[in-house]
């Protein structure tokens, strides 16, 4: 009735449930690095920083920027009304982290839009405000912009 399925078999197919299943996971990393990267606030902080001469001599050119930490919760965060990131940036001279904080601005005609079945406001990703950016370093924080 039954047929025996020999232990190769099953061993390429754990195989192949491990590769499709790492493949997955790297791609949804990488689409979420994609969407962080795309925000409004990230983009402004980063064009910010590369206009900011006291950072880029301390830093040294050129700038890498690394990867938002996904998994760091309590500093990497886009919650209802603030949004805080702290991505690692490196030059030849020295290394840090920039932490960037946003407040998200709700105009009157968003808070007008309000969805009847949910009660849900109807709030975009494009009302970030940056409120602060800081060059965090080994040896000293350095606040590039801050807005009152």
């Amino acid at each position: 009735m039954f047929k025996k399925i020999q232990i190769s078999t099953l061993l390429q197919i754990a195989g192949g449930t491990l590769v499709v299943g790492g493949c997955l996971l790297w791609y949804s990393q990488k689409n979420v690095q994609t969407k962080v990267r795309n925000l409004p606030h990230y983009k402004e902080s980063i064009d910010i920083i590369s206009k900011h001469k006291k950072a880029l001599s301390l830093l040294g050119s050129p700038v890498q920027l690394g990867n938002v930490d996904l998994y760091d919760r309590k500093n990497n965060f886009i919650g209802k009304d603030t949004s805080q990131l702290r991505i690692p940036i490196s030059g030849t001279f020295n290394s840090g982290f920039i932490n960037i904080h946003a407040q998200r601005f709700i105009s009157t005609d968003e808070v007008n839009k309000e969805d009847v079945g949910t009660g849900l406001k109807a709030i975009g990703k494009d009302n970030f405000i940056t409120k602060s950016i800081e060059l965090e370093m080994e040896d000293q924080t350095i606040l590039i912009y801050e807005k009152k």
